[in-house]
């Protein structure tokens, strides 16, 4: 209830602001030759949408409270109006507008009709405009390279390079700033919040040279081979692939080499010279037997890979790198250069 009331008290403040502005404009016919004054109809409209746009800014609704205020405003160009139109600016983020109105609010002059709520309204103005200055960000440009033909624009809207190096009011959000020297051009982007200053710097490619090329693209598929770059060709690369191999199989040929013998040494504990009755003694020398099959077999594949490794590698055409093959018991070490 408290809200609604506050509401009707701001409308009917307003109105009656609206009223005396109109009795102003009709009572001043010596002020009709600096600003073409409305008719009756025009000010009756002018004061109803100013009505309706206060209405819209105390429902939250800032979009169309500065439409309809900024179309009253345009008809009654009074101090109660402006402040309700600075208000609505201020709400939308378009903060320097939105000073701006606050101080040309201040600057008028309310001679006319009723006096009292004009200058209150201006008082309010020029509060809410002190309050509103610290919030409002800038940026600082400075642009590098340019000549005497250097042109600026910021957000698509030309701007004097004189204020190059002076902090330059600008609502908060993203800003684009572009700078021109003829043919070459160069822009960049900059974010900034409330009561942020942000310095800005931009600078022209040497005379010549593409304008802000930016980094190249990146390529859609594999680099050809060109056959003239350093790395492992195919060939050294089986090489290393057989010798791996043959690494393996050497390692597992004297693993189960020595598992061989392990056994046929416990064997000989059951078994008497080459006959052996045990049960137990035939089976060690069974798997015995087993284990050196599997042991010359991979010690054959070690050798054929390792072979096979060292002649492909020595063979292979020089690509500008060098390798270490080192072998050890149970292990495989690469080192090398590339």
């Amino acid at each position: 209830m408290l809200d609604d009331l506050t509401r009707v008290g701001c409308i009917a403040r307003f109105s009656v602001a609206l009223v005396a502005a109109c009795g102003a404009l009709l009572a001043s016919p010596s002020r009709a030759g600096a600003q073409a004054q409305p008719d009756d109809a025009s000010r009756a409209a002018g004061r109803d949408i100013g009505t309706a746009g206060v209405e819209a800014f105390q429902r939250g609704d800032f979009v169309a409270a500065s439409s309809e205020l900024e179309k009253a405003y345009l008809v009654l160009k009074v101090p109660s109006v402006g402040l309700w139109s600075a208000r609505a600016l201020a709400k939308l983020g378009q903060l320097v507008k939105a000073s701006e109105r606050y101080r040309e609010v201040t600057l008028l002059s309310p001679t006319e009709g009723n006096v009292a709520i004009q200058k209150q309204a201006q008082q309010d103005a020029a509060s809410e405009l002190s309050e509103l200055t610290p919030r409002i960000p800038s940026i600082v440009m400075q642009v590098e390279g340019g000549s005497a033909a250097l042109a600026l624009s910021v957000d698509g809207v030309d701007v004097s390079t004189a204020l190059l190096g002076v902090p330059r009011l600008v609502d908060p959000g993203k800003h684009v700033v572009q700078a021109r020297d003829g043919a070459r051009q160069t822009s960049a982007e900059v974010t900034v919040a409330e009561g942020e200053s942000k310095p800005l710097a931009l600078s022209f490619q040497p005379a010549g040279s593409l304008a802000n090329p930016g980094p190249a693209p990146a390529p859609s598929g594999p680099p050809a081979d060109t056959g003239n770059h350093p790395g492992l060709g195919t060939q050294k690369t089986v090489a290393l692939v057989a010798g791996g191999v043959g690494v393996v199989g050497v390692v597992l040929g004297t693993v189960f080499g020595l598992e061989s013998k392990s056994k046929h040494d416990d064997a000989d504990k059951y078994c008497t010279g080459s006959a052996c009755t045990d049960a137990r003694g035939v089976t060690l020398k069974s798997d015995a037997r087993s284990a050196g099959n599997v042991s010359t077999a991979m010690m054959i594949v070690g050798g054929v890979g390792l072979a096979s490794g060292v002649t492909l590698w020595l063979t292979a055409p020089k690509t500008g790198s060098s390798a270490q093959v080192g072998i050890g018991l149970g292990s495989v070490r690469l080192c090398g250069a590339f």
